[in-house]
């Protein structure tokens, strides 16, 4: 990318600049999508820094609206598996820590009467990438969840599939008997 656009001072610049505008809602989520993915696709290609990438997410795209948050989500899953065992797996691990859990905070656990498709698809997301990279928060609330399942409790069906995710990655004797009932 440097090629397409000049110096390394110049492509600092404008990423900085795309990043600012990102930060404070001046871009639409849908352009917001665009520069990420193209970022990834530098990462991918070799071409951009996976640490350049974390940096930019981080500090511009924690507050990031739909669907520029389902695009972030699977590139930060997509990096967490290809970069496991390696030395970056620490800061990867804590940017991708640090995403869903921004985004959790912002949609809340309980679905709203009139939250949209997307944003039940993003807690539920949220909740199970938080959950397998161990948030013990999360991990500690699932599984009060999974005990309200198993009680015959109402648990919202949105949820159940990280849920029962999360417990299965825990595993335990206890979930998978259950599991198999």
């Amino acid at each position: 990318y440097v090629g397409m656009i000049g110096s390394k001072r110049r492509v600092a610049a404008v990423l900085q600049h795309l990043g600012e505008q990102i930060k404070h809602g001046k871009l639409s989520a849908l352009d917001t999508a665009g520069i990420e993915d193209d970022l990834f696709a530098f990462v991918l290609a070799g071409e951009m820094l996976i640490t350049d990438y974390l940096s930019f997410v981080e500090h511009y795209c924690l507050q990031a609206a739909y669907p520029a948050t389902m695009s972030i989500s699977m590139h930060m899953n997509g990096l967490f598996r290809m970069m496991y065992g390696h030395p970056l797996e620490g800061r990867i691990r804590r940017v991708s820590l640090r995403f869903p859990g921004s985004l959790l905070n912002k949609l809340g656990w309980q679905r709203q009467a009139e939250a949209r498709n997307t944003t039940t698809l993003l807690r539920s997301m949220s909740l199970a990438r938080l959950g397998l990279l161990g948030d013990q928060h999360t991990q500690h609330r699932i599984q009060q969840l999974l005990h309200q399942i198993k009680q015959g409790k109402h648990v919202d069906p949105n949820l159940r599939g990280a849920i029962y995710s999360i417990s299965a990655w825990q595993g335990g004797k206890e979930f998978w008997e259950y599991a198999r009932q």
